[in-house]
């Protein structure tokens, strides 16, 4: 009788070294705080990393305005694996307070610099992207992607009025209004 070997199940690799990726999504802010993330790489602010496959071949613009802290962004190529770490990915370009001007800077908001940035990208790669602090700053971010070249032009105005962000629109981190009170008169 002839033996046949039973398929054997792809064993599981574990990747202790991977980096917890968030996807972005063109069109979404990502609000989030990296004040209790880990330093994995990059500057010694604390990190959160998020994948982004295009689906179009296009200029994006990633802004990083209306968050709290002074902010850095860095882009990365993958080798198509799926797993994301520093064996896995390749540095591409890094930004620190690149198009920050485009940013409205209110209580909602920070004092430092933020980062607009305008990045050919191509359909179907995948890209990492770090968020992190300059230096060792963290804290609360608002981090979106567009479909748009309208950064990388002479017209500022169609740049800002795309990603600015202020109390005015909305934000997250608008200070909240104290609340009235009405003291009666005392008799």
């Amino acid at each position: 009788a002839n033996q046949t070997d039973a398929p054997t199940a792809t064993p599981t690799i574990a990747c202790d070294e991977c980096w917890d990726v968030i996807p972005l999504i063109v069109g979404t802010a990502a609000i989030g705080d990296t004040s209790d993330n880990a330093n994995t790489i990059g500057n010694p602010a604390k990190d959160q990393f998020f994948v982004f496959t295009p689906e179009a071949t296009a200029n994006y613009v990633l802004s990083t305005c209306g968050s709290k802290y002074d902010t850095w962004l860095r882009f990365y190529s993958t080798d198509g694996s799926g797993r994301y770490h520093a064996g896995t990915t390749t540095e591409i370009s890094s930004h620190d307070d690149d198009g920050s001007g485009y940013c409205t800077y209110d209580e909602c908001s920070t004092t430092n610099y933020l980062t607009v940035v305008t990045k050919y990208l191509v359909a179907g790669e995948t890209y990492v992207v770090l968020l992190e602090g300059y230096s060792s700053s963290s804290g609360k971010y608002r981090f979106t992607a567009y479909q748009s070249d309208a950064c990388s032009g002479s017209d500022t105005s169609a740049c800002r009025s795309m990603v600015d962000w202020t109390c005015d629109s909305g934000h997250p981190y608008a200070p909240t209004a104290s609340p009235t009170s009405s003291l009666a008169p005392s008799a």
